[in-house]
């Protein structure tokens, strides 16, 4: 027998996954009418990622890593359509930040963490050391 699903106003309502609430969070950190912006410097974006328990507190960005976050979140807020001004250059250079931190993604267990893709290029830890893929250690 299916689940039943909550109603809201007449509209079936899906609870959002931790997940999608963080890639909600991450596109938020961006005021475009006020211009406040929670990860503007590379210490601020390594505070928020380790608030949320995606980096070690340690963590040390750079301007090229920091960089590459902000056009990670313009990519993602492009792509779903924010109602930002259009930029189309934004998803391809949000590709091309993923290309250089590829992901394994599966729909396996809930709550399974990404980790690097076989293959890949090894993680790189908060403290800068390169570490292998097995064991299916993260970035």
């Amino acid at each position: 027998m299916a689940r039943q699903l909550p109603k809201k106003g007449g509209a079936f309502v899906l609870d959002p996954s931790p997940a999608a609430e963080l890639i909600e969070a991450f596109t938020n950190t961006v005021d475009l009418e006020s211009g406040d912006d929670d990860v503007a410097t590379p210490a601020a974006l390594a505070d928020w990622l380790a608030a949320r328990s995606l980096a070690e507190p340690s963590l040390r960005l750079d301007a090229d890593e920091h960089s590459a976050f902000l056009a990670l979140r313009a990519g993602i807020r492009e792509a779903l359509d924010t109602g930002d001004p259009v930029a189309p250059e934004r998803p391809a250079l949000a590709d091309a930040v993923l290309a250089e931190v590829p992901l394994l993604v599966t729909l396996g267990a809930p709550g399974a963490p990404l980790v690097p893709a076989p293959g890949g290029p090894p993680a790189r830890t908060a403290g800068g050391r390169d570490q292998g893929c097995a064991g299916g250690a993260g970035p």
